[in-house]
Formats: structure tokens, sequence, C-alpha cells
């Protein structure tokens, strides 16, 4: 597993305030589209860009198809 931010605490907590997190694609290539953009909307520096509500991104990772949830033991 890899962290979005390295370094010490005062860099990491910089970081984590002042720069986006790297896309989850650029660590799993083949990641589906629709799934990055749930994660990328509840990583959002502005809370006007999240999902206004647990439940909302709980319906949004439902809604994907299941198909995108399967592991890939070969993988792990």
């Amino acid at each position: 597993s890899r962290l979005p931010f390295e370094g010490g605490l005062h860099a990491v907590l910089g970081a984590i305030l002042t720069k986006e997190p790297p896309p989850p694609s650029k660590h799993r290539p083949d990641l589906n589209p629709h799934l990055e953009a749930v994660c990328l909307k509840m990583m959002a520096k502005e809370a006007k860009d999240r999902f206004p509500s647990m439940k909302a991104a709980a319906e949004a990772i439902a809604a994907l198809d299941e198909s995108f949830f399967r592991v890939r033991f070969d993988r792990l």
C-alpha cells in the first residue's frame, strides 16, 4: 500500500492541506474510471465538492457494478 503523501509530520500535514493527492489510477492504471471518480469526490479538499453525506457516498459506491469489486487473488 502506498501513502498519498510522504515525509516528516510537518511535510505530510502541509501536503494534506495544500496538495491534491495523486489519483488512484496512478497506482492502479486498470482502475475503473467510475470508481476513481467516486474516490476523488470523497477525497476532495473543498466540502462543497464532496458527497453531502456518507449515505450519498455509499449510494454512489452501491451504484457501481459489482464486477468492479471482484478481487483477483493473483494481484494480492
